[in-house]
């Protein structure tokens, strides 16, 4: 159901009123791929903390020697897989003081560990993610503005033969005007078909702006 969405709104795109509905879809795809790729990189991050984590902590002589680091150890860094849960704690922020803080306190040479994996996984790498995805959408929004400045490019020259069919037959003497007059007093289907093709709510109107100098022709 998702995947007909998607190829639902990819079919309205050509449609200015889901220009924005199109951006958000092709942005929130883009932004799944790079997000999905985050999760690799972070495991991989974590992990090797992890690793070292276990190895410094609950192994070290201090562990063995301090009671209250021991408890500590054991509740945070038992295992690898506790401690990639205890460093995903960490790298959220949510409540990171209670398990970093009381190690630190005991053991300060724990400090640079915790810090450089904060700046590493929490800012480096969480900013560099939103950079990515804010880069791909600027990308995409302004692949998808050519798009449409070719679409509309486009539809302008398909027009050329039906505007040039439409003006000679208000000029039946190849005169090279159109006058007011001939506006006003053409056919109401007709005018239909020269607002559509151009692109208006009422050609006397733009007729009345393109003839600046007022001579009632152009």
């Amino acid at each position: 159901r998702i995947f007909r969405m998607v190829r639902l709104a990819r079919c309205l795109r050509a449609y200015i009123q889901f220009r924005s509905l199109w951006l958000l879809v092709r942005g929130l795809n883009a932004a799944l791929r790079t997000i999905g790729w985050t999760f690799v990189l972070l495991f991989l991050i974590m992990f090797v903390f992890a690793i070292f984590a276990v190895e410094m902590i609950p192994s070290s002589r201090l562990a063995r020697e301090d009671l209250e680091f021991s408890r500590l150890s054991a509740r945070w860094f038992p295992t690898l897989f506790t401690a990639v849960l205890s460093l995903l704690q960490i790298s959220t922020l949510d409540a990171a003081g209670e398990i970093y803080r009381p190690l630190v306190q005991k053991k300060l040479e724990l400090a640079p560990f915790f810090i450089v994996f904060v700046l590493m996984v929490s800012i480096a790498l969480m900013n560099l993610v939103t950079a990515v995805i804010v880069d791909n959408s600027i990308s995409y929004a302004n692949e998808d503005r050519l798009a449409q400045k070719a679409l509309e490019d486009s539809r302008k020259e398909s027009l050329i033969p039906r505007l040039k069919r439409m003006f000679s037959a208000l000029d039946p003497y190849d005169t090279g005007f159109v006058s007011l007059h001939d506006l006003e007093t053409a056919p109401q289907p007709w005018l239909q078909a020269l607002n559509e093709a151009l692109n208006t709510e009422d050609a006397l109107l733009m007729f009345e702006q393109l003839d600046y100098t007022e001579s009632g022709n152009i």
